[in-house]
């Protein structure tokens, strides 16, 4: 029987995400038509995955279950948003965002 594992969801680790997004080269990119965005696999050169600021496809973010991921973190940055924030902090911090892009 597999056990989960919860994994916290800190400041360290979101930057050891940002680090490890860095230093693999993950970019990301808004798709035109919808606005979503990918963000580069490093395991797969052919292979992208759908991510927001909540949410990855990828398998770390979709089968560890894990509140953290380098995907995640790479798009907080590239959005200049907190890499760890709560749930509550992101509509401000995201409204703080449009209103420094206009």
């Amino acid at each position: 029987m597999l056990r989960r594992i919860s994994r916290p969801d800190t400041p360290a680790r979101w930057s050891a995400a940002l680090g490890r997004a860095r230093r693999e080269g993950v970019s990301v990119r808004q798709l035109t038509a919808s606005g979503a965005w990918i963000a580069t696999s490093t395991s797969d050169p052919h292979s992208a995955y759908e991510v927001s600021v909540y949410r990855c496809t990828c398998k770390a973010a979709e089968f560890g279950d894990d509140p953290v991921c380098k995907h995640r973190a790479m798009l907080r940055y590239h959005l200049r948003l907190p890499l760890h924030i709560s749930a509550s902090g992101m509509a401000s911090a995201a409204a703080s965002n449009l209103r420094q892009a206009a």
